[in-house]
């Protein structure tokens, strides 16, 4: 004879609210139902717990198009944790999370899309609320032309709020001359570019070359995203701000 399924170890894969997930431990004694036998109790043990419980109720709500939960949750983290930890220890793993689950098959297209939608809107309305306060030089933030993603410019642009530094968020999709004159008319202290891992490096790197001239010699250029590492030749006076640690750094010394 053929074992095909060992009923002697079955492994359930459960969701657990956000509300009560912090009670869960390895080795609790878990007791459930099944939709089969619904007046039967089964035992078992809790083996583990999804690495963040946190990630996996975002992906859920993704694929019910949960607007309300994703932004309550989105707001709880930020509040508990403060801007700077929320950045590293909930969005970038989010992300990460959301953009595996989709290579994988397990969100599709439109998830994606969503989750992007409301994350954009809770980090545009966390920075309004730290806008005012905002002081010195500002910090000005775009994509150049062709480059239609600007997710990652409100996610650096909140960071920098965080710091009580003025920020600029311009958009996606902006000309070369207008981050320029942009830059000009703000007094920029700094200019920081997001590029994606699809633009073409070529043409960035003659847009990159063409901004840093059209800027004043005292402010820097930031490049950021993950395409801003792979590009070669880059003009005297660009800096590689690839991260939120790097970030940090770049803003200590403006």
């Amino acid at each position: 004879f053929v074992t095909i399924i060992d009923l002697d170890r079955l492994e359930l894969w459960a969701y657990v609210d956000e509300t009560d997930i912090g009670r869960v431990t390895e080795g609790q004694t878990a007791v459930f139902n099944v939709d089969t036998y619904p007046d039967a109790d089964f035992e078992g043990t809790v083996l583990s717990v999804y690495p963040d419980a946190v990630i996996e109720n975002t992906l859920e709500a993704c694929r019910r198009f949960d607007r309300e939960t994703l932004v309550n949750s989105l707001n709880s983290d930020a509040s508990l944790l403060g801007i700077r930890r929320f950045l590293r220890e909930r969005v970038v793993p989010l992300l990460e999370a959301v953009g595996a689950s989709w290579a994988k098959g397990r969100l599709e297209v439109r998830h994606e899309h969503f989750f992007s939608e409301v994350l954009e809107d809770s980090l545009r309305s966390l920075r309004a609320g730290l806008d005012p306060s905002g002081r010195g030089r500002p910090v000005v933030l775009a994509t150049l032309p062709d480059e239609l993603h600007g997710l990652g410019l409100h996610i650096v642009g909140l960071a920098v709020a965080a710091t009580g530094r003025t920020v600029r968020v311009l958009g996606p999709h902006l000309p070369v001359e207008e981050i320029a004159q942009a830059a000009e008319a703000t007094d920029a202290a700094a200019v920081g570019l997001s590029i994606s891992v699809f633009a073409p490096k070529i043409d960035t790197v003659e847009a990159v070359t063409e901004l840093r001239a059209g800027l004043r010699p005292d402010t820097q250029l930031w490049l950021g995203g993950s395409g801003a590492a792979h590009l070669e030749g880059l003009p005297d006076g660009s800096e590689s701000v690839s991260t939120l640690d790097d970030l940090d750094a770049a803003l200590n010394v403006i």
